[in-house]
């Protein structure tokens, strides 16, 4: 009986599962009580609330800023970040993951660019907000920012 439910399940159009890769589904552990991304003594996982990337996506800012990215928390919790001229490319698919780290401080960005295919190149600028972030001081890519 196993077999044929395997067969089953492989028959199955891939578009009957839609997973999206950038916003992973949320846990039910906050129902329990438990919640594996809490900050409080170890690396945790933030949300991507929102991101984009595109040839001028943004306006050069004068001066341009440290490191080619200006960060920004509009509200607590959050941080907004804008990275100029972050590759090479045209029109890739974008997938990231953020990470902060309470006892560095330290919010580490995986910025993943793939399957870019279009038939031009330009330099891209890199958008982002990510969500859940813990008050606090916190070094993003080499700059400091205070988050309520």
């Amino acid at each position: 009986m196993r077999p044929v439910l395997l067969l089953l399940l492989l028959a199955l159009p891939l578009s009957a599962c839609p997973v999206s890769l950038n916003n992973p589904p949320a846990d039910d552990d906050d129902a329990t009580g438990d919640d594996d991304d809490a900050c409080d003594d170890a690396e945790c996982d933030l949300r991507v609330l929102e991101s984009d990337v595109g040839c001028e996506l943004l306006p050069d800012p004068e001066p341009p800023p440290a490191g080619g990215v200006l960060l920004s928390s509009p509200e607590p919790g959050v941080i907004e970040a804008s990275h100029f001229s972050y590759s090479e490319g045209c029109c890739p698919d974008m997938i990231i993951d953020a990470f902060a780290d309470p006892d560095t401080g330290v919010i580490d960005v995986d910025i993943d660019l793939s399957n870019d295919f279009c038939d031009c190149i330009c330099m891209l600028d890199v958008t982002y907000t990510l969500g859940d972030v813990p008050a606090g001081t916190w070094t993003l890519a080499g700059q400091e920012i205070e988050v309520e």
